[in-house]
């Protein structure tokens, strides 16, 4: 079994991604299990709740008191059980295929042995486990680092996300929701989020690793198949489109309301560029 990961931070298409990979006959692919609101069947949270004293431990790492330190405290026994559970598909439910689905703790099947088993994990999540972090060196696990190149499309796509309270958009369109960008706070997030990057390539550069990134994998969706596959062992195999909105072509004139303000701060800048195929 090659065992694997996505990593990858909110708002660069890896719900979609994630759903598209385990579309494959011959791959598993959970979704975000380690972050702490996650409350599927296949989640850490859930397989806890299900142990009474996995449960009090969980929840006080999860508590506010407690948010600072993280689960930097929360044993790393119980961590890996959950991790050898997960990969064996052992006492975890299937990963949610529908949206509905996503944050239930309904079981809605038996994880199914497969050729390539995974989970995805954002950078803020990944940094609540230091054990988890060494771990994943440790295995040498495979990681699939998935990136969005637009980080203009990003910072609009998580204002939106935090302005409506919708997580996903199901369908083939969305709802369109303007929202103001300030040129200063971009500028501080694009910084921030390049060096968490860079930060994390360096952070797995020991372990195989398979840049990928949103646009490409929408643009060149079958090259991007043979190439994941082949990363994962796989001699290829049919994936199929969840069904997810998928953001991040529309029109940023008519998604951004100080359009024209942002335009004449960024130019003359390298952040230009996300603003020159709109």
């Amino acid at each position: 079994m090659k065992r694997f990961i996505i990593l990858s931070t909110q708002r660069t298409g890896s719900t979609l991604f994630r759903l598209w990979l385990n579309s494959h006959d011959s791959i598993r692919c959970h979704g975000e299990v380690f972050y702490p609101e996650y409350r599927a069947c296949d989640g850490l949270r859930s397989f806890c709740e299900r142990r009474f004293s996995h449960a009090a431990l969980f929840r006080l790492a999860a508590s506010r008191p407690m948010e600072k330190l993280g689960f930097g405290f929360f044993p790393e026994t119980i961590l890996k059980r959950y991790i050898r559970a997960l990969f064996k598909g052992e006492d975890v439910g299937a990963p949610w295929t529908d949206l509905e689905m996503w944050n239930l703790p309904a079981r809605i099947g038996k994880a199914r042995d497969k050729t390539a088993v995974g989970f995805k994990i954002m950078y803020d999540h990944l940094g609540l486990y230091p054990g988890l972090i060494d771990w994943i060196r440790d295995q040498r696990l495979h990681i699939i680092h998935l990136r969005r190149n637009n980080k203009l499309k990003i910072y609009v796509s998580r204002m939106r996300s935090r302005k409506t309270g919708v997580p996903h958009g199901q369908g083939k369109t969305r709802t369109i929701v303007p929202v103001r960008v300030d040129p200063l706070e971009f500028k501080r997030f694009h910084r921030s989020l390049r060096n968490e990057e860079t930060r994390h390539n360096a952070m797995f550069s020991q372990n195989p690793m398979h840049q990928v990134t949103y646009e490409a994998y929408l643009r060149e969706t079958d090259v991007a198949r043979r190439k994941v596959c082949r990363f994962l062992g796989l001699s290829g195999g049919k994936m199929t489109w969840p069904g997810l909105a998928r953001s991040g072509f529309g029109n940023l004139p008519g998604e951004i309301v100080n359009y024209d303000e942002l335009r004449s701060h960024l130019k003359g800048t390298a952040l230009f560029q996300y603003l020159a195929n709109p």
